[in-house]
């Protein structure tokens, strides 16, 4: 398995976790926070990939520019649901 994949679980899980301490109530807003994390992370790692942006990396993973797309994905799903 790849390192970026295993990096975007690890991350994108920890930062859901983190998010659904903070505002989360239900164990259906952590399933979709964990999804949201998870994707909105390994997204930013596609578009700074696209991009050719280099800011800090681990590895071929862009650390910086997946984990501001994963916390911006978070936001979204949350403003989503109207809460």
């Amino acid at each position: 398995m790849s390192p970026a994949i295993v990096l975007s679980v690890v991350f994108g899980s920890l930062y859901s976790s983190i998010f659904h301490l903070w505002q989360g109530k239900t164990l259906k807003m952590l399933v979709m926070y964990l999804a949201a994390g998870i994707i909105g992370f390994w997204g930013g790692q596609a578009i700074a990939t696209a991009l050719g942006m280099n800011l800090y990396t681990i590895g071929t993973t862009h650390f910086i520019e997946a984990s501001a797309v994963s916390w911006l994905a978070l936001f979204l799903t949350r403003w989503l649901q109207g809460k």
